[in-house]
């Protein structure tokens, strides 16, 4: 005789299989449509794909080069060498960004962003020393400066610095709680505490 529990035992074991089968089919579904997007892609080029990422990307080229143009007119031209620098930063060309971030650094020596710009560059291109030279000039130049504060911290926690990243991140979020930046700094200084603390 069957008893109540192995009746529920039973219950489960089936509940659990029909639950597994619709994951499984909702995954199969997922799979057959995205294979029939490709095969219809590939089988018919001319048909309506949604074109943003390439037209946004051809928008952005063509921008690079009517400023590249602009720029050969007037290659000590400061704005110019700034715009060409944030161009090149937002495609993650972080060489050339560094290049004329510092083109326009030797023209005009005075602006905190520029030097917070270069300084997230050399970070990208895992040069910290020059990352931490242009961050600290920022910050000397402006001891507020929202984004060099929490990207100084960054730079000082992945060298192995923490103590002195959290000390910029407290900064940050003494003077702007309720900034991205500043929530996202004390939610790293959450975690730095704990894990000095050992929790």
């Amino acid at each position: 005789m069957i008893s109540i529990k192995q009746v529920n035992s039973l219950y489960i074991i089936l509940a659990s299989f029909v639950v597994a089968l619709i994951i499984i089919l909702m995954i199969y579904d997922s799979n057959l449509t995205t294979l029939e997007n490709k095969i219809s892609a590939t089988a018919n080029p001319n048909a309506e794909q949604p074109q943003v990422s390439n037209e946004s990307a051809m928008q952005m080229m063509e921008s690079i080069q009517t400023l590249m143009k602009a720029l050969a007119e007037d290659p000590d031209n400061y704005n110019l060498n700034v715009q060409a620098a944030n161009a090149n930063f937002d495609i993650s060309r972080f060489d050339k960004a560094a290049y004329y971030y510092n083109k326009a650094l030797s023209l005009h020596d005075h602006d905190a962003n520029v030097e917070i710009d270069l300084g997230v560059c050399y970070f990208n291109l895992g040069k910290m020393d020059s990352a931490l030279i242009y961050m600290k000039s920022a910050i000397d130049k402006n001891p507020q400066h929202k984004q060099g504060l929490y990207n100084i911290g960054v730079v000082y926690f992945n060298i192995g610095r923490k103590e002195k990243a959290v000390e910029f991140w407290k900064k940050l979020v003494e003077l702007y709680p309720e900034s991205n930046e500043g929530i996202t700094a004390k939610n790293f200084i959450n975690e730095v505490e704990k894990q000095n603390s050992g929790i």
